[in-house]
């Protein structure tokens, strides 16, 4: 009768223990989970959420209606002529560029909080990557990229004679 006893207490010991080891493990468990909002870094007002996640593949045809919207200031935009990354980029520059297009071969160097960007490459390649890098930046606007890049530009600018080609 006494084995029986301490076999019954030794029991409810057992299971008052797995009971206190599967509460903590809960509580543990929760405490993980809330650990970035609980130390959330209240310094930077800025909302990962309200960063650009992707960017869009986009016509010539396209581009020259983001050029007229943003002559119109409908759009705020940036265009951003990435063609330093495949070789010189002044050179390439001073031989001609989109209307209004900065030179910037560092994706990781541009913060914009109100602008769109539209980014074109020599054929619109290394635009791509150039776009996939700004999405992982604070870039807050739409975030295009030209198909097709200068070259595109260039043929369509001669086909249709669209805006000049600034030479500077």
């Amino acid at each position: 009768m006494v084995d029986a006893q301490n076999n019954n207490s030794t029991e409810k010991k057992f299971g008052t223990l797995a009971i206190i080891i599967i509460v903590l493990l809960a509580l543990i468990a929760v405490a993980f989970l809330a650990m970035p909002y609980l130390w959330k870094d209240e310094s930077n007002n800025s909302n990962k959420e309200n960063y650009a996640q992707t960017y869009t593949n986009i016509t010539v045809d396209e581009a020259f209606e983001l050029l007229n919207q943003s002559n119109m200031g409908e759009i705020n935009l940036t265009i951003i002529d990435c063609r330093g990354i495949e070789g010189c980029s002044s050179c390439q520059y001073r031989k001609g560029h989109l209307p209004g297009a900065v030179q910037n071969d560092n994706p990781l160097s541009l913060e914009n909080e109100t602008d769109d960007i539209l980014v074109y490459s020599k054929d619109g390649t290394i635009g791509a990557g150039y776009c996939e890098n700004l999405t992982l930046n604070q870039v807050y606007g739409n975030i295009y990229n030209l198909l097709g890049g200068w070259n595109a530009w260039k043929r369509n600018n001669n086909l249709y004679g669209w805006p000049p080609i600034i030479k500077g």
